[in-house]
This record gives C-alpha cells, sequence and structure tokens, in this order.
C-alpha cells in the first residue's frame, strides 16, 4: 500500500481573499503564509459555499450545498449525525482524525465541555479532539456558566477570564467593531489564537506515527473584534492602508441598505481605518501561527510528507460598501484565500473558479482514498497536478435569504421579496453599480444556472 500523506488543514475565521502578501497586498506581513504559497498553489478566485461560519463549514466537512442539509444560517448550523461526512470518512480509511480549535459542525451548545472533547466529536469521525469555545459567546456566557470550554478554562485558571469577560462585555455594547477595536487587553500568552496554537504545536509533537493522520486547526482570528496583541497593533497604527470601496446603496437590497444605515453609516473616517488597521494586525497574528505550525512538522521531520491547506470560512467588508463582517455575496465577503502545498502538489498560480467544498473531494482523491458518492462538490485535484487550468464555469453560494451565482465575468445576487442584483466584474470589480435593468439577457441566463444548481445536482439521486 503507498504511503498516504498526512493533511494539515489551517482554517482561520473570517478572513477575506485579498488581505494576504501572496495576493498582492503589500500593506500586510504574512511571511510564512506567503512561503507556504511559494511552495504550493494559490487559488485566486476561491469562493465560500455559505459567507458565514458554521454553514460554510458544514459544507465543506458534507461536500454538500447549504441548500441540501438545511443549514443556511447560523442558527441552523447543526450537521446531521446520519449525513456522510468528510472526517468520518478519512477515519473510516485509516486516518487519525483531530481538531484543535473551532469545527462550528454543531454551533448550538458549543463546545459543552471544558476539555474539548465532547462525545458527538466522535460521532462526527474526530478520533481526538480539543474543541475550542466560541470566544465572543464564551465571553458572555462567562459570568453565569464561568469557563465553557478549553480556553476559557485556561484563563480561569490563569485568574484573567472576569477581565477577559469585562473587556468583550465593554466591546459588545459598542456593537463589536466601531469604536471597539482596542488591543488585546491580557499577556500576548493568553490570546485565544496564541493559545490554540500552541496547543496544535503539542499534537504535531506527540501524535502517534502508526498512522496517516489529518489535523483541523481552526483559529478565532481575523474574525471580530479586531482585538491584536499591543505588539501587532503597534506595528500597523500608522499603516498606510488602502481607503474601503466607498458605499453606494442605490440599487441594494433593504436588507443590505438597513444594515448600513442601522450599524455603520456613523462610522467616521478615522473610525475605519482604526478597524482595518487591526484587521491587519490580526491577520498579522494568524500569519505567525502558520509559521509555528510549519516549524513543528519540519522539527517532526513530516513537512515534506504533509499536504497543508490554508483557507478562511468567508470574507469580510472591513469598510468596503460601508459594510463590515459577512452576510452578502460581495467579494470581499464571498471569496476567501486558498493555498495548498504539500508532496505531489504543482507550484503556481491558478485563476480558476472553485468552491470551498471543493476541498472536500480533493483532499480525498490526494490521500488515495475511495471518492464518497452522491457530492456537490468536485475535486479539483487535477488543477494541482497541472492537468487542467479551469475546474467549474460558476460559483454558487447561498445564505438564509438570499443565494448568488457568480461567474468570471458577472455576479447575480437574488434576495427573497426585494432588490436582485447584477454587477460587471469586469468593468466595476468594485461592485459599486447594481446594472440589473441594463442586461436582462443575462440576468436569464444566470438565473437558470442558478435555479439548476439548487435542483438538478444531486437532489435526483
Amino acid at each position: 500500500m503507498p504511503v498516504r500523506p498526512n493533511i494539515l488543514f489551517i482554517m482561520d475565521d473570517q478572513h477575506r481573499h485579498d488581505f494576504l502578501g501572496c495576493a498582492g497586498a503589500d500593506f500586510i506581513q504574512t511571511p510564512h503564509i506567503d512561503s507556504l504559497a511559494e511552495r504550493g498553489m494559490v487559488f485566486t478566485h476561491c469562493c465560500t459555499n455559505a459567507p458565514v461560519c458554521g454553514p460554510a463549514r458544514i459544507a465543506l466537512a458534507t461536500g454538500l450545498l447549504p441548500t441540501r442539509t438545511g443549514t443556511v444560517s447560523n442558527h441552523t448550523s447543526f450537521m446531521p449525525l446520519s449525513t456522510p461526512n468528510h472526517y468520518r470518512h478519512f477515519r473510516d480509511n485509516g486516518y487519525r482524525v483531530e481538531v484543535v480549535g473551532r469545527h462550528d459542525l454543531a454551533k448550538p451548545g458549543a463546545p459543552g465541555s471544558v476539555y474539548g472533547t465532547r462525545p458527538l466529536n466522535a460521532s462526527y469521525g474526530f478520533t481526538r479532539a480539543l474543541e475550542i469555545d466560541g470566544i465572543m459567546s464564551s465571553a458572555l456566557k462567562a459570568a453565569k456558566q464561568g469557563a465553557t470550554g478549553p480556553y476559557t478554562s485556561h484563563l480561569q485558571e490563569a485568574g484573567l477570564l472576569d477581565a477577559f469577560r469585562a473587556d468583550y462585555v465593554e466591546r459588545s455594547g459598542k456593537g463589536w467593531i466601531i469604536g471597539a477595536s482596542h488591543d488585546w487587553p491580557l499577556a500576548e500568552e493568553h490570546h485565544p489564537d496564541v493559545f490554540t496554537c500552541r496547543r496544535a504545536v503539542e499534537r504535531i509533537e506527540n501524535i502517534e506515527d502508526d498512522y496517516p493522520w489529518y489535523m483541523l486547526v481552526s483559529f478565532h482570528s481575523p474574525h471580530d473584534p479586531y482585538a491584536p496583541p499591543s505588539r501587532l497593533g503597534d506595528q500597523y497604527r500608522d499603516a498606510d492602508i488602502p481607503d474601503p470601496i466607498p458605499p453606494n446603496m442605490e440599487g441594494r437590497p433593504r436588507r443590505i441598505r438597513d444594515r448600513y444605515e442601522r450599524l455603520y453609516s456613523h462610522a467616521t473616517a478615522e473610525d475605519i481605518r482604526v478597524a482595518r488597521r487591526q484587521y491587519c494586525a490580526k491577520v498579522a497574528l494568524i500569519d505567525e501561527q502558520v509559521g509555528r505550525l510549519m516549524d513543528a512538522l519540519a522539527a517532526r521531520g513530516v513537512l515534506d510528507s504533509t499536504i497543508v491547506v490554508f483557507a478562511s470560512d468567508h470574507g469580510d467588508h472591513v469598510g468596503d460598501h460601508g459594510l463590515f463582517i459577512k452576510h452578502t455575496a460581495y467579494e470581499p465577503s464571498l471569496r476567501v484565500p486558498l493555498v495548498i502545498s504539500g508532496p505531489t502538489i504543482n507550484a503556481g498560480r491558478s485563476d480558476a473558479l472553485v468552491e470551498l467544498f471543493d476541498l472536500n473531494p480533493t483532499l480525498v482523491e490526494l490521500a488515495g482514498l475511495a471518492p464518497q458518492p452522491n457530492l456537490d462538490a468536485r475535486s479539483f485535484a487535477p488543477l494541482l497536478r497541472g492537468e487542467s487550468g479551469t475546474h467549474r464555469p460558476h460559483c454558487f453560494a447561498c445564505e438564509d435569504g438570499y443565494r448568488a451565482v457568480r461567474t468570471p465575468e458577472h455576479k447575480y445576487i437574488e434576495t427573497l421579496n426585494d432588490t436582485p442584483e447584477l454587477y460587471d466584474l469586469a468593468a466595476d470589480p468594485g461592485e459599486r453599480f447594481n446594472i440589473l435593468g441594463e442586461q436582462p439577457k443575462r440576468v436569464t441566463e444566470l438565473r437558470q444556472v442558478m435555479l439548476h444548481r439548487m435542483t438538478s445536482e444531486q437532489w435526483r439521486h
């Protein structure tokens, strides 16, 4: 039997596609991710299947569209045990499968164990789990529940849980971002991403080598609140960050206009600059953790035999269109970074359209496992081997209340009982002007593509 590769899947949270050095962002320093990109393949047009945490990660785990599993919002984010999934497939085919951090496959009640080992994780296919509590929710629960997972247990043991909670309650009261993007209040060693990386490195150092392993390491940053350690905050305090795409609410659906008016219209240019700089500092923090993980692989002697994936679940507007966080099909929210390196993978860049959940069958194929049947996702392993230059003619994404289809040239967004949108990505890459009324034929074509994706993939199998 051929030797199967290990897989290290590094996922951060809410990282937009273009805030990386290897994506051309000269205003941010990400040397470790850039080094990974030099050794592997960078995908410049990877789109998430749902611009929100739980549905995106469940789509990736199952290889099924959110419309098939019914997980189209975080409120319905629970992967059914009856649904086959990626992690269980690796486990059942001879892999140790581990998670350190958030997997977000079952948000209600997560993580449910101060040890990070709730029994549900075994049912999902993880042979070992350190499921780390969601930082924002655990902070707000701390007054009544105390520690809710491994990270807040760590803070409690260090006598820092109350200080952590007080800081996050203050940020929550300000809406998490505008006026709340100050530095991390505790020592850097207690930052949740540093904690997560420390525990992941420990597992790489000590994981048994009798079976190949698949490890998901999932970080909280650069998700809001934008709270980097002061060391990195200082590096970006006066950084020259590009201005955001200015808001233009003409032709936008009411849900976008209302969100802008309610949450962000009062923000000053300086408020937005502060938030964008702090976001960059959190990306830099993630980059440092990637470096530590690569060092751990090298020290263990498995760097050359490990497939390394760096990706995010969805993006962040970071002020573009006057918005922050995700929940739209606009480019800053929809597109995510994707870098893959390892044995048999060509180095280079690909502009092919890929969807985040396509990683599911791709990694299965790269590991030499039998494919899972009846997936909506498609393997793009031929791109990694240099056997093909294209993958999908379009990408599809949805959340509760809207759905979108994106081609290389256009994007069509349909919002329930609201204004549809069409953008010419070639002429208007910033998606400032809804041209719905100018190209009715293109709208009809893209709407047919959208309906086809929702009704004729695996629904009939």
